[in-house]
């Protein structure tokens, strides 16, 4: 994690405190209103450059996303990122280890479980 400035600190603290919560820069920016919303740009890239946030992009091209990312909990296991939100699922351990297992059984290739990513929609997107 990149030194711990007390913005940076604020800053970590209310991606902590909305963990599953794909953010855009500018909900962050209003949520810490004491904080400049260049330092919270600068901020977020410097915690997605040292993989504490995931940084994705909206399929609309345009609009950036933050994500507070748990890499404890991110072991082991697929994630499934909504195209249009920007959430980041982590699919059940069961599940991502059948899914592999099948993987590799019909294209002999191995997954990455702590890196990869399904794309697609989420329930409350699709409706």
């Amino acid at each position: 994690m990149p030194y711990q400035t007390d913005a940076r600190r604020k800053l970590t603290a209310f991606l902590q405190s909305h963990r599953g919560e794909a953010l855009t820069a500018e909900e962050v920016a209003q949520g810490l209103a004491d904080i400049s919303p260049s330092t919270v740009y600068r901020n977020l890239n410097l915690l997605a450059e040292s993989g504490d946030v995931i940084k994705s992009v909206r399929t609309d091209g345009r609009t950036v996303l933050w994500q507070w990312h748990e890499r404890q909990a991110c072991q082991g296991h697929l994630h499934l990122r909504c195209e249009s939100c920007g959430r980041v699922i982590h699919l059940d351990g069961a599940v991502s280890e059948a899914l592999k297992s099948e993987i590799s059984s019909s294209s002999r290739f191995e997954v990455d479980m702590g890196s990869t990513e399904i794309t697609g929609r989420c329930a409350k997107c699709r409706r």
